[in-house]
């Protein structure tokens, strides 16, 4: 959830113009190169939110299944 939120606040930072790091770097390149890192960046991140949600379904279901066997008093394991 932590990197989740840290996609979203950055997100939210450079939407809203305070998230200085990434607009010095990207707003000194010409218009063309700019456009280019803009879309290298957007399908990174849309790479990488893509290759953690198999991950985070796992964490779901086992702690669903922890919750859910620990509620009722069974060993969760099997």
């Amino acid at each position: 959830m932590f990197v989740w939120m840290a996609k979203f606040g950055a997100a939210y930072g450079v939407r809203t113009g305070i998230h200085v790091g990434v607009d010095v770097f990207i707003n000194s390149l010409q218009p063309k190169l700019r456009a280019k890192f803009v879309v290298i960046g957007l399908l990174g991140g849309a790479l990488f939110t893509g290759s953690s949600v198999p991950w985070v379904e796992v964490r779901l279901e086992v702690g669903m299944r922890y919750a859910v066997a620990t509620a009722f008093g069974f060993d969760w394991r099997t």
